[in-house]
């Protein structure tokens, strides 16, 4: 998951090198007490620049990698791999320019901190994740609260999906497609090549499905017209006047819907506009 409050991570990891390294005190500081508490401060420093650049900058400058809508579990490992890496190479030069170590240990003291770096990284790194984690996880939480507060008492004041009674055709890249009116219409699920379109049939035939061999952002585009009709995750769409429950997690929402027992997940980066669009102030 892509961080959406790097300040956090920087603010944390710092502090948190500082008191480490004044606790184990490696690269041999407790034999340097003449220059200990610079050379702390200043590993506490490397961290909180390199952690700012990797927090803000890249994202500006890899926008496809670190899309929010399209974080994996993997590119989290090789982002922390990557900021710690860096962590411990700008520690080693600021180590190789306030000491007078000889020119023959240059490859022995930069091996010797890319591994206690590494290893003293972890802890920072895990109690820093765990910590936006937890914060997501409660304003998440917060805000579902909110929202099932006003979906009870009926003042969100939903858009239906469409205020005329009509047909609706949604096509694929073949010869299929489905019609139905667009209030029945539940969700669409991208499901490799093709997106699940989940729909609303008869009390007793209960929910209906149908494949379309097509994008969900074609869809999307389609349904322009729909404000009822949104983008919740990169692989869902869902009717929010729909929606019967809300329930917060670290990821962002899970939606309930009327007429089924599936959940639809809301990423963080799409819970603003579902609050938007559910007519919704939190």
């Amino acid at each position: 998951m892509a961080n959406r409050r790097p300040w956090v991570i920087v603010g944390v990891s710092s502090l948190l090198v500082f008191f480490l390294l004044g606790a184990f005190q490696p690269f041999g500081l407790e034999n340097r007490s003449d220059i200990k508490w610079f050379a702390i401060t200043g590993f506490a420093l490397v961290t909180a620049l390199v952690t700012t650049f990797v927090g803000y900058v890249f994202p500006l400058i890899f926008k496809r990698f670190y899309d929010p809508n399209k974080w994996t579990t993997g590119k989290s490992l090789l982002n922390l791999c990557l900021l710690i890496l860096l962590i411990g190479f700008g520690n080693f030069l600021f180590d190789w320019i306030i000491s007078d170590r000889p020119a023959e240990t240059f490859f022995a003291v930069l091996t010797a901190y890319m591994l206690v770096t590494f290893l003293i990284g972890l802890i920072p790194a895990t109690v820093s994740s765990v910590l936006v984690q937890n914060y997501a996880l409660k304003q998440n939480l917060r805000e579902a609260k909110e929202i099932n507060k006003h979906l009870m008492n009926g003042l969100s004041n939903r858009q239906p999906a469409t205020e005329e009674k009509h047909t609706l055709v949604l096509t694929g890249n073949t010869k299929d497609q489905i019609e139905l009116n667009p209030d029945d219409l539940l969700y669409m699920e991208a499901c490799g090549n093709y997106v699940r379109i989940n729909y609303r049939m008869s009390p007793e035939q209960g929910v209906g499905r149908k494949q379309l061999r097509t994008t969900i952002a074609q869809l999307e585009k389609d349904l322009a017209d729909y404000p009822a009709f949104v983008r919740c995750h990169r692989a869902f769409i869902v009717n929010v006047s729909a929606v019967s429950n809300v329930e917060g997690n670290s990821q962002g929402y899970q939606l309930s819907l009327r007429d089924t027992d599936e959940e639809v997940p809301v990423s963080r980066s799409y819970t603003k506009i579902i609050r938007t669009r559910l007519n919704i102030t939190v």
